[in-house]
């Protein structure tokens, strides 16, 4: 059944305005709604709205495309009252309604297992120009504890190319992480802060 947003005061919890952006690009996020009983939305400066399956969403930035609607970056929970970490996903900022939860990167921070006491997985992501070049990608810096204990680094720089998302992966975790903060120095690029999280 086709999703219908209802804008009526008894369903919204919140509106948040989304502060220190003064772009007039059509697409500037001016509002994240968060529904009771429903999924969160996020309104933008043209009137277009995309329908989210996520909870407690917080828009992180954008990837821009070359023509049209550029890629939103969000976090959020799967669920409402669940065991459900606060993930990261890319959507098309012009997708309209979103009915399926897509696949998910982790959210910066230190992981535990809820079998383990000792965490698996501390994760690093930053957002912008945040590598050697001028291209706009979120950067995933993750160390993760394999089955023997052994901790072993990777980063994920998720991208555009042409009119898609790109992945690239590469062990040069140490000389990705100062491309990163040399970045973050000058104001091209952006830390998400962390925050411990269990999976189940």
């Amino acid at each position: 059944m086709k999703f219908r947003v209802i804008l009526a005061c008894l369903c919204l919890v919140a509106v948040h305005d989304i502060q220190g952006q003064v772009s007039p690009n059509p697409w500037r996020t001016v509002r994240i709604l968060h529904r009771t009983g429903a999924s969160d939305a996020v309104v933008f400066a043209n009137g277009a709205r995309l329908n989210t399956p996520l909870r407690r969403l917080t828009v992180l930035g954008t990837l821009p495309r070359r023509v049209g609607a550029p890629f939103v970056i969000v976090s959020g929970y799967g669920c409402d009252d669940c065991d459900d970490m606060r993930n990261i996903y890319v959507f098309a900022a012009d997708a309209g309604t979103v009915k399926e939860i897509p696949p998910y990167r982790y959210y910066p921070g230190t992981i535990t297992s809820s079998e383990d006491i000792k965490p698996f997985a501390r994760v690093r992501v930053f957002v912008g120009n945040c590598g050697g070049d001028s291209t706009a990608a979120v950067v995933w810096i993750t160390r993760m504890r394999d089955s023997l204990g052994t901790w072993r680094a990777i980063t994920t720089t998720t991208s555009v190319n042409g009119d898609s998302l790109l992945d690239r992966n590469s062990s040069g975790l140490e000389r990705q992480l100062r491309a990163a903060l040399a970045a973050v120095r000058v104001h091209r690029c952006r830390e998400i802060a962390g925050m411990d999280q269990t999976e189940y």
